[in-house]
């Protein structure tokens, strides 16, 4: 087999993995989105996942980045459908690190009246730039290898991000979580983020 061969088969391979794990990451989603609809405390905000797509940027032409926003039912809806109260996030983000995690945050805003009254996949950055620091909002005073909490540095940028005041949350390794034991780690994740 010639070198061309090998570059080639070694594409068809990595691309069927990469499907194979869409499918994966699919399956997971659709339990926890059915999980929070019919036994859990926890209501999703949007039934489609937030995520990045760009024609322009190659970075945008595949999804490694997956965001699943959900509030606790159990508070007061507001006029605009959120509850008052803060919202739970679940990343699941396969090219950060060096292994596919699972972030589960707690996003608090000042005034949940002030955010739109739909969350829809392309509302992926008010999510994710925080999470990560992407415009320098967010002073990050603990991150570590299980955990991360941050609040506002930069008041100039928080209307950019609906008001948003602190986050905190934990990380789980992707490969650590199965069928049997998601639910658990994500809602329970957003029990002991709501105690604190």
């Amino acid at each position: 087999m010639d070198s061309n061969n090998n570059v080639g088969e070694n594409i068809v391979n990595a691309f069927s993995v990469v499907y194979k794990t869409y499918e994966s990451i699919q399956k997971l989603i659709s339990l926890l989105l059915t999980y929070s609809r019919e036994k859990d405390d926890y209501i999703a905000c949007s039934e489609k996942f937030l995520r990045y797509k760009s024609d322009q940027d190659i970075y945008g032409w595949a999804v490694n980045d997956f965001i699943l926003v959900f509030q606790n039912k159990n508070n007061i809806e507001l006029e605009n459908g959120f509850r008052n109260g803060p919202i739970y996030v679940l990343e699941i983000n396969l090219g950060e690190y060096d292994e596919p995690q699972i972030l589960v945050a707690r996003f608090d805003y000042d005034d949940m009246n002030a955010l739109p009254s739909i969350i829809s996949p392309s509302n992926f950055w008010e999510f994710y730039n925080p999470l990560y620091n992407i415009d320098g909002i967010m002073d990050y005073f603990l991150d570590d290898e299980n955990k991360f909490e941050a609040r506002v540095m930069d008041e100039t940028k928080k209307a950019r991000y609906w008001g948003i005041n602190h986050i905190k949350g934990f990380y789980i390794p992707l490969m650590s979580m199965n069928a049997d034991n998601a639910c658990e780690l994500i809602f329970g994740g957003f029990d002991s983020l709501a105690e604190n």
